[in-house]
């Protein structure tokens, strides 16, 4: 089924805040399921979510994307949380039901007989699975839904132009991050297999057409170091590499690895080994 033959059904929307210094559990951190789809965004904090026997860190700006029958786990990381709770139905307009369930309930009080069917979407295939979902912006289109007056005959557009816009932001957003994912790994691959090359923000622009910047958050996301940080790494791991096969003097290696003199590559050399390049071969 293509998802525009789907008619999305907004539930219930709901906000939930915790504040570490009350020091109590929140109630979310039971193992749970829901009678629907359902999306929790983060807005504050940070939490650890099992999900499918993985656990993983989500923070403000990501989302949990669960299908009907999904169980799953929240756990706070010792400090303010707040976020969202979507429950909604994809249904064909063809197909009409006489009971809807909005209720996120406790595992062992889950009956997946009451779950609505999931369907299978051809052209929007990470519908079909739950997963965690990063920096969806959504977060400004469902605010106000919480604040605005539920009997307004007004609301149910204002949550079908919502679960509209948060649908499209979850596929938009896979369809961007497994692109993004994939220019990052060659990105990567290039500057571990070429660290005698200028490696600079601007020439890796010029090669990848990316602005500098966005090159940088696509290391950053992936490595965890800025593109500054992963390139001097890679250029010391080869001078080490160098040092240990080659007949080379540091001054040699030093221009090998595009440093303007020996002081810079020393600097960059002992800020990622905390020894100096004498010290290396010495303790090597």
């Amino acid at each position: 089924m293509k998802i525009q033959s789907i008619c999305p059904t907004l539930q219930n929307i709901v906000y939930f805040k915790y504040e570490a210094k009350e020091q109590r559990s929140p109630k979310i951190t039971s193992y749970k399921s829901q009678y629907v789809y359902h999306v929790l965004l983060v807005d504050k904090g940070e939490l650890d979510v099992f999900v499918r026997g993985n656990t993983e860190r989500i923070k403000a700006g990501d989302a949990l994307y669960l299908l009907p029958g999904e169980i799953y786990r929240l756990l706070p990381c010792g400090e303010d949380f707040s976020l969202y709770n979507l429950f909604f139905d994809f249904q064909d307009v063809r197909i009409t039901t006489e009971k809807t369930y909005s209720a996120c309930v406790l595992l062992q009080n889950f009956n997946v007989d009451l779950c609505i069917p999931k369907i299978c979407f051809e052209d929007a295939v990470v519908l079909n699975e739950s997963g965690i979902l990063k920096h969806l912006s959504c977060e400004k289109i469902l605010r106000p839904l919480l604040y605005k007056d539920r009997t307004d005959s007004t609301y149910c557009f204002y949550g079908r132009a919502a679960l509209f816009a948060l649908v499209a932001d979850i596929v938009s957003t896979v369809q961007t991050n497994k692109r993004e994912n994939k220019t990052a790994r060659q990105i990567l691959e290039y500057i571990k297999t070429n660290p005698e090359k200028d490696l600079s923000g601007d020439s890796l622009s010029s090669i990848f057409s990316y602005h500098k910047n966005h090159i940088n958050k696509l290391i950053k996301r992936e490595t965890g170091k800025s593109l500054c940080e992963y390139v001097r790494y890679v250029k010391v791991e080869y001078a080490k590499t160098l040092l240990a096969e080659s007949d080379c003097s540091l001054t040699e290696i030093s221009m090998r690895l595009g440093y303007y003199d020996y002081s810079h590559f020393y600097k960059a050399f002992y800020k990622e080994t905390e020894l100096t390049p004498a010290e290396y071969i010495k303790f090597s």
